[in-house]
């Protein structure tokens, strides 16, 4: 049977309330997967196992987040979004309130894989906008929602934190079923219908979207560029806490939550770089953008390093590391956005799967790092990262201008 969506004659128009309602949504359901990362000791207290057991419900979210974007953000190549989006939206409110009322950590970990499954929510949202921006605003739009995903991820564990030292831990996901529940609603009346696209089968969907990754060099490339820079960034925020709670800085758990509010400068940045994007009128200055990006992240880690008993040179390091990985990423979908109108959904799905291994090879190598050598071994991983981003960009543009030069009369 093949599905698709009823032809439509009007392209719908995608204005500024709008784009402000689906960044607020991304960064929301994307929140979800890090609610558990705070409150993990008051919920092994609850099931009566060790936080060290507890640390397979971030593994299990991370799984359904991995699953959701292989096979969940390819279908907004397929069926009408409008359709989609509140679906997932329902999904995820579903594996909140399973969470919340779990009395069991088996049935915990169940409903956290289907909880990061659905978080991919945004991942659809994000190709959803850029098909429908106009051409000279795409850029802008795809940084609002990026914005949006950013405040999500830095907020969630200071909203987490402290909703749950409140009125404890399941308020936090009882909370999150409640606003998915509805963003549902209000995503189902917002978003436009869309024109009748491509018919076809959903196994030929995700096949289609594993070729993408074979057949089109450049979204290879932006790809492992983008593994590289949020690898970076999830050393650092798997790191981070370790750090602070210790001398000198001794900090306590709320606190540290606090801390993260320093990375929202990524935000400011993601809009600039969006703008720049825009209005450059060519390529060139987003491959210039990458490589100032790639080496903030570089110079970030030289901080951490040489200032990790300086809270100014961490406080430095979190806004450039921040503002680095979302000009990187911005950058990316600045580029990989323009190749293909019809796929970009599948697209989204290739690039996010790949973006999103970087980050989990990131926090892997951070604890393996701390639990042997602690903050400057886990530094030196960062630097890695950095160092491979910068060194690919690098590459990018010369392998751009080469391009440019060739094509010159």
């Amino acid at each position: 049977m093949r599905l698709a969506t009823p032809p439509v004659t009007k392209r719908p128009v995608l204005e500024g309330p709008i784009l402000l309602v689906l960044a607020v949504a991304t960064g929301a359901v994307v929140a979800n997967l890090y609610f558990c990362q705070p409150i993990l000791p008051r919920v092994a207290s609850t099931f009566h196992h060790s936080v060290a057991t507890l640390t397979f419900v971030v593994t299990a979210t991370q799984i359904g987040y991995a699953a959701g974007l292989a096979l969940l953000v390819p279908l907004g190549d397929l069926v009408s979004r409008k359709r989609l989006v509140p679906t997932v939206f329902l999904v995820a409110a579903l594996g909140c309130l399973l969470c919340a009322l779990a009395r069991s950590l088996v049935l915990f970990l169940i409903a956290s894989v289907v909880v990061g499954m659905a978080s991919v929510a945004g991942q659809i949202l994000i190709p959803f906008v850029a098909d429908f921006a106009p051409p000279e605003r795409r850029s802008r739009s795809v940084a609002r929602l990026m914005s949006g995903l950013l405040v999500g991820i830095l907020l969630a564990r200071t909203f987490s934190g402290l909703l749950a030292q409140t009125f404890g831990w399941r308020s936090v996901y009882f909370a999150s079923t409640l606003a998915m529940t509805g963003f549902a609603a209000l995503l189902f009346w917002l978003i436009p219908r869309e024109p009748r696209r491509e018919s076809m089968r959903y196994r030929e969907l995700l096949y289609a979207a594993a070729v993408l990754m074979v057949r089109e060099p450049v979204l290879r490339r932006r790809s492992l560029l983008g593994a590289l820079a949020f690898g970076g960034f999830a050393v650092l925020w798997s790191s981070l806490s370790w750090q602070l709670s210790r001398a000198p800085f001794s900090m306590n758990s709320l606190t540290i939550g606090l801390f993260g509010i320093i990375g929202l400068a990524g935000v400011v940045a993601a809009n600039i770089v969006g703008r720049i994007a825009d209005k450059s009128g060519g390529e060139t200055i987003t491959f210039r953008v990458t490589l100032i990006a790639s080496a903030a992240i570089l110079v970030s880690f030289l901080l951490f390093l040489l200032g990790s008993a300086s809270i100014l040179a961490i406080v430095v390091g979190v806004v450039l590391l921040d503002a680095g990985t979302q000009g990187v990423q911005l950058s990316n979908q600045t580029l990989i956005y323009g190749m293909l109108n019809q796929s970009r959904s599948r697209i989204t799905s290739a690039y996010m799967f790949t973006y999103f291994l970087g980050g989990t090879l990131g926090s892997a190598l951070a604890g393996i790092a701390l639990e042997r050598s602690g903050w400057h071994a886990s530094s030196f991983v960062g630097l890695g990262f950095g160092c491979g981003a910068l060194a690919l960009s690098y590459s990018e543009l010369r392998r751009h201008r080469h391009a440019r030069e060739l094509n010159c009369p």
